[in-house]
């Protein structure tokens, strides 16, 4: 998931030439003031009490085509196409003329320590981001001090070129009334060669695959302590939870698979043209992640003094739970392929993948743990199974056959999400297939835990909701449900969402729905569950819970994912799938907590089965929506001050 760094020295190369007058109130100029010492001619003006966003900007351009290596994996370099180096750091600076001194200063607008500097001396911090031909965006930083550039942070890049190509390219420094403009050129590519850092160096095979080893192993270690621990109410929670620590704490050394279904998702994306692994990674990594899974197996066996067997459960065949694997190995292999490997979340460098990809658990050990087991890991499978050998063997053969094909089918849908990542281009066929999976998956986890009288159901459905959020939110918005296209809609803060959009996403969203309730009947061989007051409960209750925690659910939507003031920019999907948990602890004892017209036509098409009533979804859904458009309105007047710029830029382009 993370790559190696490399140190880059760009100030080898020779510098050209420069605006011939530099100036501009911020601190663009007292970079430059530093910078343009090396270009004798440069008139500097001074300016005074400076606080702004110092932008910086390297370019480089090949003149005869080059390539490069990133994480490992050649990316071409077209002739003539820049590489773009671009982000802000934020620093309080002062000249004025007086001896030189330093103090330590808060910023007054966002609080980070900085360095505030008096007098000609300068010292500088900024970060850059690599952005371009598609190469994983990883930090540097550079301080300047005086007339030297010194480099923080490693740069995870590696330039490869024809011998002889010459490089030519630029360094801007942007603040927010004036720039610095300094063009360069190396006499050979080797002076502008990123050259590896011994500190950071690519972690060896031996250290991927020992973390792979330790990963698995601690896996399947708490699943089989949860397991023979008899934690029934918490072990899915545990499980992915310690899916998750072991994400972060080795996810930069090995990528942090864990099960030979992950790597072999990477292993088809690769083939395909996309993010991955190649074949030898993989055959290595899914040898180790069996060993060590079978390792784990035999000793919480030994702990415990006993095994337990992988099989069906009881009154399930072996296509009831091969589905059920089938279909939480993709969506698991499918978040990882989002969150983790897609070049744009890569760029982005989100710190939610190992929470949205240990959720996948959290939703399918609830939900299909009562049909399967909840493997979705063929290394959990096989250490169980062979753990187990003296009761019976077999039954792993068949759950990794469905897992890998819930693999070969994430890599593959992958590709239909995200094109861009191949080669192609994004449209709308590509949203409405994103719309269509996140409804999907919502809903058969919805029925799955209902079905399977889980302890757990409104904390495993807000899970699977989080997981999709965060795998799709930057491919369609990740509404998956009616009623927050809606209110989206009739806030008017998303201009790219039309009416007619709209009411694609819908058919979309509810033809997810009922797709997935009629595959959960087909688990459950023909048992469905209708919609209505729950107990004692009435209609007019149901109403108001529907209601209110639609609104709840849709007012979180738009400020948390929607709103520039209030966006949270990765913890957008954790606050929406919170209020999933909230409103189905609160209210699934008095209407069952829909919430969500796609969920509420699936529940009641799958029940008209046996006899029920689909007039019901009809009811819930106008609830439903009432919700979002109350939603909608009073987020009008709690972000007001967020449309007066919305106003003002249309008049301007009317104008």
């Amino acid at each position: 998931m993370l790559a190696s760094s490399f140190a880059a020295d760009i100030w080898s190369c020779e510098l050209l030439s420069t605006r011939p007058e530099i100036n501009g109130n911020c601190t663009a100029y007292l970079a430059g003031a530093a910078l343009a010492r090396l270009l004798p001619g440069t008139e500097i003006k001074p300016h005074f009490d400076t606080h702004c966003r110092l932008a910086a900007h390297l370019g480089l351009r090949s003149v005869a085509g080059a390539s490069m290596r990133v994480g490992g994996e050649t990316v071409s370099w077209k002739e003539g196409q820049a590489l773009v180096f671009d982000d802000t750091y934020v620093h309080s600076v002062r000249h004025d003329g007086a001896e030189p001194r330093q103090e330590r200063d808060v910023c007054p607008k966002c609080g980070q320590v900085s360095r505030k500097m008096h007098g000609t001396s300068l010292s500088l911090g900024f970060a850059i981001l690599v952005t371009k031909l598609g190469a994983t965006v990883l930090a540097t930083r550079y301080v300047v001090t005086g007339l030297m550039v010194a480099p923080m942070y490693m740069l995870d890049l590696d330039l490869e070129s024809p011998e002889g190509t010459k490089i030519s390219g630029f360094v801007v420094l942007d603040g927010h009334s004036g720039s610095l403009c300094l063009e360069l050129r190396s006499a050979s590519a080797q002076s502008l060669a990123f050259r590896r850092s011994a500190m950071t160096a690519e972690p060896t095979m031996a250290a991927k695959c020992t973390a792979e080893f330790v990963g698995t192993f601690l896996l399947i270690f708490t699943v089989g302590c949860n397991v023979l621990g008899g934690s029934a109410t918490w072990a899915g929670v545990s499980i992915a939870f310690v899916l998750m620590v072991c994400i972060y704490s080795l996810g930069g050394i090995s990528g942090a698979n864990f099960n030979p279904a992950v790597s072999v998702t990477l292993g088809i994306s690769r083939a395909m043209g996309g993010p991955g692994l190649d074949w030898k990674t993989v055959g290595i990594y899914a040898g180790v992640q069996t060993a060590a899974g079978i390792a784990a197996a035999v000793c919480y066996s030994l702990l415990f003094g006993q095994s337990f067997n992988l099989a069906p459960a009881k009154g399930f065949s072996w296509y009831h739970a091969g589905l059920c694997e089938l279909l939480y190995t993709f969506m698991l292999t499918f978040v990882v392929m989002n969150v983790a490997a897609a070049k744009k979340n890569v760029a982005e460098k989100n710190q939610y993948y190992g929470m949205a990809i240990a959720f996948t658990v959290v939703a399918g050990a609830y939900g299909a743990g009562a049909v399967s087991g909840g493997c979705f890991n063929p290394a959990v499978a096989l250490g169980i199974d062979v753990s187990s050998a003296g009761r019976g063997f077999g039954w792993s053969i068949a759950y990794v056959v469905f897992e890998l094909l819930g693999a070969a089918m994430a890599a593959a849908l992958f590709k239909v999400v995200r094109p861009e990542d191949f080669g192609g281009e994004k449209s709308q066929v590509t949203e409405l297939v994103s719309e269509f999976l996140g409804t999907y998956m919502l809903v058969l986890t919805v029925g799955l835990n209902v079905l399977g009288s889980s302890k757990a159901a409104a904390f495993s459905i807000a899970a699977g909701l989080t997981s999709m959020i965060y795998a799709l939110g930057d491919v369609s918005g990740a509404h998956f449900n009616p009623a927050v296209t809606v209110a989206i809609l009739a806030s008017g803060r998303c201009p790219e969402l039309t009416p007619a959009k709209a009411g694609t996403y819908t058919g979309v969203q509810v033809a997810g729905g009922i797709a997935a309730a009629l595959t959960y009947a087909f688990i459950y061989q023909g048992a469905t569950f209708g919609l209505g007051p729950v107990g004692s409960s009435t209609w007019a209750g149901v109403s108001v819970a529907e209601i209110v925690y639609t609104f709840v659910l849709c007012f979180v939507v738009l400020c948390v994912a929607v709103s520039d003031r209030t966006k949270a920019s990765h913890l957008f999907g954790l606050a929406i799938g919170s209020c999933v948990t909230v409103g189905g602890f609160a209210i699934g004892g008095i209407s069952g907590g829909s919430l969500n017209p796609a969920v509420s036509f699936g529940i009641a098409t799958s029940h008209v089965l046996n006899g029920g009533r689909f007039y019901q979804a009809l009811l819930y859904t106008l609830l439903e929506l009432a919700g979002a458009t109350a939603a909608a309105g009073v987020f009008k007047v709690t972000h007001e001050v967020e449309m007066e710029p919305l106003a003002g830029k249309a008049e301007k382009d009317e104008a």
